[in-house]
């Protein structure tokens, strides 16, 4: 590996987060080609490079990438448990077998929760607008690549109006937010309000069953799956009404995209209720797609 030598200056342009770096978001999360640098400058191979505030464990990784000791401390659970999860050198082969086990089990059951009746046929709703707490868009597929968008009727209506958190089988947050300004929470607010009621099963469903893994390396990974994949399941999903929003003179779209969440806790008047499982399952094939590019570390 070419190293970099005293005198070469450190890049200062930040890369996006791509490959590993977009599994799972994180606030705060370091630009990544910028540790990198900052390692291969002041590190030799097989060094020791300690980050005692590791948050995402973009240092570690660094490290780890480029043959060095990477080593972590954190005070927060959850960031000692993405950069475990990132590092962990888990089967690609054993991670696909068990999401088919897992997909046999419950995905027809939580497609079941978002059918959508047309023209005599039964389709799998992916994308539900609401507007002011009313549904008002559904965007559904019928087999082919294209989803097709169609207003609600009664029966979407009934179905959605349908479910009831007290109905709900298995674990699901009930606890309050704690007062914290930065991220919009506070102590009279429910992490459960984040969700519809329907998402909020759905995601009973799927962790409820992620907790049946045998197999502690398996269960962590596809938990860490679960986190990555829960925000785009949340109210939090804006809608984007103009592209180049930057730009003086963007083009306003009559076509309402789905946003994507953003760090921070808040339910915009307009979103999208996304299908779960198509949550889960589109994660997935990224984190499968990043372990077996990373199998040489």
């Amino acid at each position: 590996m070419k190293e970099h030598t005293e005198n070469k200056e450190i890049t200062h342009k930040a890369k996006s987060y791509t490959g590993v770096y977009a599994l799972h978001k994180y606030w705060g999360k370091k630009p990544y080609n910028i540790i990198s640098d900052f390692i291969k400058k002041y590190t030799k191979p097989y060094d020791i490079v300690l980050d005692p505030f590791s948050g995402s464990g973009v240092s570690v990784l660094e490290a780890v990438f480029n043959k060095r000791k990477g080593f972590g401390i954190d005070i927060n659970p959850s960031a000692v448990f993405i950069t475990e999860q990132l590092l962990s050198g888990i089967d690609p082969q054993s991670l696909a077998k068990e999401f088919s086990a897992l997909e046999a089990d419950i995905k027809a059951d939580i497609n079941e929760l978002y059918v959508v009746k047309r023209d005599r046929g039964s389709y799998i709703g992916q994308n539900f607008l609401w507007e002011n707490n009313e549904l008002t868009e559904i965007r559904y597929s019928n087999g082919g690549r294209k989803r097709i968008t169609t207003y609600p009727e009664d029966s979407d209506l009934r179905l959605a109006d349908s479910f009831s958190i007290n109905d709900i089988p298995y674990f699901f947050p009930k606890n309050a937010f704690f007062y914290n300004s930065r991220i919009n929470t506070n102590n009279k607010d429910n992490i459960s309000e984040l969700f519809t009621t329907r998402n909020l099963l759905a995601l009973s469903v799927l962790h409820n069953r992620i907790e049946k893994i045998e197999d502690t390396l398996l269960k962590n990974i596809f938990l860490f799956c679960f986190t990555s994949a829960i925000g785009q399941a949340s109210k939090m999903v804006f809608v984007i009404k103009r592209r180049n929003k930057t730009k003086e003179h963007a083009a306003v779209s009559h076509k309402k995209e789905i946003g994507s969440w953003v760090i921070g806790y808040w339910t915009p008047h307009e979103f999208f209720e996304n299908n779960v499982w198509t949550c889960f399952e589109t994660r997935f094939k990224k984190i499968l797609k990043a372990k077996k590019s990373n199998m040489q570390y």
